[in-house]
């Protein structure tokens, strides 16, 4: 049984009937016919090699264990030979061609691939052939589906047909055409019957299709050929068989014969066999007394070593007449082991222990007959604690018995099951791991085993919660932050609607916090911070939301209380809970808060716009006054008219020539080298003079604006780059931002092309920073053009990471290639644990995922080393730079390129 691969997905209703290769039982019958491949056969997924012949084993240089569970990419001298191999044999379809490959000296030696095959979804087979110029047999007019038999009957010498339903010979290999076909007119239409072979010379394989079948010719009399194995080709195939194979007489049963198979796994020598008969390696079995010497019976049967010991063996026999003496072929196929034959697992023994996942092995009554060393490390079993039980032992108690029965359901639908459980270890412990049985059964259909795969998730969830718990708590507090607030928000405005009620939205300011810390210290300030987040939640309904917005600023969700009628009912809540004196560290402390507040509907329906709203009411009671609370009104912001008025000057702002860019450098933190610089847009109004882009991105995006201020952008911003690289023959890049309007446009793709072939700036030297809204966008466009940017070589970074969409997942999904570090995060090194964790825990996953990182806003040296130290790739900030206009970077780059000089 090869214990390679443990599942087995269930055949596609469109795919032909082809058999699995890769299960143990059955691949006991067709082992042989690829060994009398004279070519080298290899079957195969994209990635792991799953069965090969000798044959192959002579050309790759390699014993079958080296190969078989080998990842395929161990075959190739290199990754990219393998990559262009794979993407021309699997997806491509090729068949034929020349392959590169690596021998285990050292030497590459390149082969001739004479046939690649789809076995079945994920599995294909391979041809090799040492001599470049050899040509496969042409197979008579195949089948029109592409199936791996008629390529391997090919190259068997053996007389192969394919016959359809009806009993018609569908199709036959030259060794058929030159055996069976009389007076050489094609075989290729006629009935079967015709031929009158007997039933006892043909082996019957599946067919391509339903009701098909493939028959292999053996001794029957149209063959010029005979099958006795003391030929120099057949004996070959004879000895070299992987399974155990018997020749005996039928007058005593006499082994006349045994190949080396054999000779391992009964432990007897070619002698020894031959002074044996059937009878000396089956011992009596009284509950089968009456069919102990029914030697040519198919079934499973012990059989007993030299040494003595037992062991479960399925037989396959055939009867054949050699020369004057009719004779039978036994193939003996090992089972694993019941419990009460002991733990002996022989097959595949090495790679079964030394596998990193746990496997479990059931007998077809749910005992367990074998585990491996890993099972032992995670359950804390040991092997001589679990024979014989059932894998109930480790059952947490925390499914119900639907979940299992839908389990073995699937298990008998399918014939494997996989899926997150949560199990028991000796000790006690729950844990979660993620699971995979899978059912093998014999050629009859019968269950022999189940084989459970499982590894431990345990640290994987607790890495996930971890940092989960950093992205969307605040840990000085323990509330949630701003972005878990916002799917807080998104349930409280479908409920709001529902009851059509309005919502509070409260932005919390201590008064003079900054006193706090700089008179008592942060620690001080910290622990009056957690005590400020539990009075709030204290003092306020439970159906409202409390979250740290950040620094000393709270915001608070709730719904409208029917009664009081009064919307100030819970900012005088807050407002009271801030008038007993707190009392960190044995002070007693007298505090104030400045509230602003914003109401759902009237203020806003975005968050991001109460949120704004809320601070500007807020800031107004600052300036009331402090320790107070003011609700929003329009007159608190910019006037409608200022803010046409500004829409009206930006849309004039690209014809006028008035928007430009400025540079600020990224630097590489290992080297200190300047390795590219982010262009960032910036508005010199005639009469506002340069005008920061907080103050017009906003209403370009809103009014639509930013489309074409962002191609301006990328254009400007390739062209001056190309210029700058030929004049100082440097290879730096420059990092644009892409607003999401922007992104979504259908001639997206088509702009960036466009750009880089007029500006000539090679694509590997722009890269595009979007935030995680947009990387996320629900749309099969956008994600395409993703994967378009990254063939073109262009490279993609998240921007402000960590402070958007809540799932990590699409990092793995996407072509993303570096993440950008928010500065919040990086302004809070130094200052807070909670940021230091925050930017250790990107930094760990972008590891992981092989991401670069660039940290935005380093401002101190004590960020900088703290970044250097953390494994972070690059930064940019003040501390080594502002954003600069074009002229100061180009002095910067001859600055940077004459040291470059000097050092050289």
């Amino acid at each position: 049984m090869d214990f390679s691969p443990f599942r087995r997905p269930p055949p596609e209703p469109s795919e032909p009937l082809v058999p699995d290769l890769s299960d143990g039982a059955e691949a006991g019958l067709y082992l042989a016919l690829f060994e009398l491949v004279e070519e080298g056969l290899i079957i195969t997924s994209d990635e792991t090699i799953l069965e090969v012949n000798s044959a192959a084993c002579e050309l790759l240089q390699r014993s079958y264990p080296q190969l078989v569970g080998r990842p395929l990419a161990e075959l190739f001298p290199s990754e990219a030979a393998f990559l262009s191999a794979r993407a021309t044999l699997f997806v491509e379809g090729a068949s034929r061609g020349s392959l590169l490959l690596g021998m285990p000296d050292g030497e590459r030696r390149r082969l001739r691939c004479l046939a690649a095959a789809r076995v079945r979804p994920g599995v294909h087979a391979l041809v090799l052939s040492p001599d470049l110029g050899a040509l496969p047999e042409p197979f008579v007019e195949a089948p029109p589906r592409d199936n791996i038999w008629p390529r391997l009957a090919a190259a068997v010498k053996q007389a192969v047909l394919v016959v359809d339903q009806l009993g018609r010979i569908s199709a036959a290999n030259a060794a058929a055409q030159a055996t069976l076909s009389r007076e050489r007119t094609p075989l290729v239409g006629y009935s079967l019957a015709s031929l009158k072979l007997e039933e006892r010379n043909l082996r019957r394989l599946p067919g391509p299709q339903d009701g098909w079948e493939i028959l292999i010719v053996g001794n029957g009399e149209p063959m010029s050929r005979s099958n006795d194995p003391a030929t120099s080709h057949y004996r070959r195939i004879f000895e070299h068989s992987p399974l155990p194979t018997l020749l005996c007489s039928r007058n005593g049963w006499r082994i006349v014969d045994a190949n080396f198979a054999a000779e391992a796994a009964y432990g007897y020598s070619l002698d020894e066999f031959r002074k044996l008969t059937l009878d000396d390696l089956r011992p009596v079995d009284r509950s089968h007394e009456g069919e102990r010497r029914s030697h040519i019976a198919e079934g499973i049967w012990k059989h007993r070593r030299k040494d003595g010991t037992l062991f479960q063996a399925e037989i396959f026999s055939n009867s054949i007449e050699a020369g004057e003496h009719a004779s039978h072929v036994l193939i003996a196929h090992e089972l694993p082991p019941t419990p009460n034959e002991g733990p002996r697992l022989k097959l595949s023994s090495e790679i079964f222990d030394a596998s990193s996942q746990a496997i479990l092995i059931t007998d077809a009554d749910n005992l367990i007959v074998a585990v491996n060393t890993a099972f032992s490390k995670i359950t804390g079993y040991a092997k001589h604690e679990v024979l014989g039980k059932t894998p109930q032992i480790l059952s947490s108690g925390r499914h119900d018995a639907d979940f299992y029965r839908q389990m073995w359901a699937t298990i008998g639908n399918e014939d494997a099951w996989q899926g997150e459980i949560w199990n028991r270890r000796k000790n006690g412990d729950i844990y979660p791991e993620w699971l995979s049985i899978t059912r093998v059964a014999n050629l009859r259909g019968e269950t022999l085993h189940y084989v459970a795969m499982f590894s431990d998730m345990t640290e994987r969830k607790r890495l996930d919660a971890q940092l989960e718990y950093l992205t969307k708590y605040d840990k000085l507090t323990g509330l949630p932050n701003r972005q878990l607030l916002e799917s807080y928000y998104a349930d409280f405005v479908a409920h709001a609607r529902r009851l059509r009620q309005p919502l509070l939205l409260m932005l919390v300011d201590i008064d003079h916090f900054k006193n706090i810390n700089d008179g008592l210290g942060r620690s001080t300030g910290d622990a009056l911070l957690r005590e400020v987040a539990a009075r709030i939640c204290d003092a306020l309904p439970q159906d409202t939301v409390v979250a740290r917005q950040g620094g000393d600023e709270f915001l608070v969700l709730a719904p409208q209380p029917a009664t009081p009628a009064d919307p100030a009912h819970i900012a005088k809540l807050l407002r009271d809970a801030f008038s007993r004196p707190f009392g960190p560290d044995g002070r007693e402390l007298t505090l104030a808060a400045s509230i602003g507040i914003a109401l759902f509907p009237d203020d806003g329906v975005d968050l991001d716009i109460l949120i704004r709203n809320a601070e500007a009411a807020m800031y107004q009671a600052k300036r009331d006054g402090r320790n107070s609370y003011h609700f929003y009104t329009d007159d608190l912001n910019t006037s409608a008219f200022e803010r046409l008025a500004y829409e009206s000057s930006l849309r004039r702002s690209l014809p006028n020539k008035e928007m430009l860019l400025y540079w600020q450098p990224q630097f590489d933190l290992a080297s200190g080298r300047l390795i590219g610089a982010e262009a960032l847009m910036r508005w010199q109004h005639p009469d506002l003079g340069l005008v920061a882009p907080g103050r017009f991105i906003p209403i370009a995006e809103e009014s639509g604006l930013i489309v074409q201020l962002g191609s301006w952008a990328l254009e400007e911003a390739c062209r001056q780059m190309r210029a700058w690289r030929l004049r100082f023959g440097c290879d730096i890049h420059v990092a644009v931002n892409i607003s999401s309007l922007q992104f979504r446009q259908s001639d997206f793709l088509a702009s960036v092309k466009s750009v880089l072939e007029q500006t000539g700036l090679p694509a590997t030297a722009l890269e595009l920073e979007m935030t995680e809204t947009v990387v996320m966008h629900d749309d099969h466009a956008a994600t395409l053009a993703l994967f378009a940017l990254q063939e073109l070589g262009v490279k993609l970074a998240i921007d402000d990471f960590g402070t958007g969409y809540s799932s990590l997942a699409y990092l793995r999904r996407f072509p993303i290639h570096t993440l950008k570090i928010d500065r919040s995060f990086v302004h809070e090194i130094g200052r807070s644990d909670d940021g230091e964790a925050i930017v250790s825990a990107i930094l760990s996953l972008a590891g992981s995922l092989r991401l670069k990182v660039v940290a935005e806003g380093v401002e101190t040296q004590a960020q900088q080393d703290y970044l250097r130290a953390a494994g972070c790739d690059a930064v940019q900030g003040f501390l080594l730079g502002r954003p600069m206009p074009a002229s100061e970077f180009s002095l910067l780059l001859e600055r940077t390129n004459d040291a470059s000089d000097r050092r050289g």
